[in-house]
């Protein structure tokens, strides 16, 4: 006996098969796994995005969403901003007002590793108001 299709799903899959998806630009194919990316809507296998099943399963239980690592690299580059000289004088007021503040003396100065010795060990991303 043969399955029976409606006229739509046949139609739908006849254009999933002529539509190329994931990294590896291959057709569908209904017996593989795909992770969704919730930002570009396109479907990756798994080991080509650099996952597995087995993890994709677990994640998506915890997170969210699933932004495929091409969407990553465009975010991040949408992130990068290009200073102006004015921008870095703007910067370098705020860094001198800072400096100012009547609250801001624990920050003026590194910490003095020989006053206290532990501090890098404990500290491993001291802050400040100076510039190394």
């Amino acid at each position: 006996m043969t399955d029976w299709v409606c006229e739509y799903c046949s139609r739908e899959g006849k254009k999933m098969k002529n539509q190329l998806y994931c990294v590896c630009r291959t057709p569908y194919d209904c017996n593989r796994f795909y992770v969704g990316c919730d930002s570009c809507d396109g479907w990756f296998h798994p080991e080509c995005v650099g996952t597995t099943q087995e993890y994709a399963l677990k994640e998506a239980e915890k997170v969210a969403e699933y932004v495929c690592p091409q969407c990553i690299r465009n975010k991040q580059g949408e992130d990068e901003l290009i200073l102006s000289r004015a921008d870095f004088a703007l910067l370098w007021q705020v860094l001198d007002n800072l400096k100012e503040h009547r609250t801001s003396w624990p920050f003026r100065e590194p910490v003095d590793a020989e006053e206290h010795p532990d501090y890098y060990k404990i500290i491993k991303k001291p802050m400040g108001l100076f510039l190394t």
